[in-house]
């Protein structure tokens, strides 16, 4: 399981940067009414999520469009791209689509284009699905069917707000079997508590910010120390269950 740490962006990236695979909000680059292109990246592989929940928390919707987005990321050429989606969490801004299937629709409708538009983007896309309740998800993936997208790397949202641990690995075994064994899962902002060796081995991606949360609350620890303790504590959990002696399944499978 590979792990895409979080990088604001907002500010400049950090200088001490490892080289470790990052993921970049496009709500990060967004200025007012174009994209930014900074100087330079952070070395290492990264991921350009687009940025639907920081976008819908003040303004409820993108202020770009899909081919502005595709402009952008042939660009600046991220490894992954997200496809352009529309949170389900309970408390997102709900001022221009009120409900998850009307959000879900939005998210299918962004997805099927940026998907059937792949031969002229210079970067993997990474297909989002949306939903909160496993009905809503499995809705959003049958759209997705029954608009030919047949992607190799799937990506669940509206994940990231859930503390029930139980809950998510509940979830995490349910989109495993939805979408089969052949392609690739990533989870948004997954709780590092929730990870277990069934977890790791069901999924192919994360990616968290948790190691910068002290940014958020005004603290001093967007630093090198901070990342360095972080990636320290998630990869340890990676190598133990790595081990072949490391039993799998710790709960029953759904």
């Amino acid at each position: 399981m590979k792990v895409y740490f979080g990088i604001d962006g907002t500010r400049g990236f950090p200088k001490w940067w490892f080289g470790d695979p990052y993921l970049i909000s496009a709500a990060a680059l967004w200025r007012k009414d174009h994209f930014r292109i900074p100087r330079w990246f952070p070395k290492g592989e990264f991921f350009l999520d687009s940025g639907g929940f920081s976008f819908f928390h003040k303004e409820g919707t993108y202020p770009f469009t899909p081919d502005q987005y595709i402009s952008y990321i042939n660009t600046v050429k991220p490894s992954l791209f997200a496809t352009m989606d529309y949170p389900c969490e309970p408390n997102v801004n709900r001022s221009i689509l009120k409900s998850n299937i009307e959000r879900i629709e939005a998210t299918v409708d962004y997805g099927v284009y940026l998907w059937k538009n792949r031969d002229k983007i210079n970067s993997q896309p990474v297909v989002v699905i949306q939903g909160y309740s496993l009905r809503e998800y499995e809705y959003c993936y049958s759209l997705y069917q029954k608009n030919g997208v047949s992607a190799n790397y799937w990506a669940f949202g509206s994940m990231c707000r859930r503390w029930n641990d139980t809950e998510i690995r509940y979830y995490i075994r349910f989109f495993r079997r939805m979408v089969g064994k052949s392609v690739k899962i990533h989870i948004f902002g997954l709780k590092i508590s929730s990870l277990n060796c069934e977890v790791i081995k069901l999924i192919d991606s994360i990616d968290t910010m948790a190691w910068a949360y002290g940014k958020f609350k005004r603290e001093k620890r967007y630093t090198k120390d901070s990342f360095l303790a972080y990636r320290k504590k998630i990869n340890s959990i990676i190598e133990k269950c790595s081990s072949p002696n490391y039993p799998l399944f710790q709960h029953k499978p759904i």
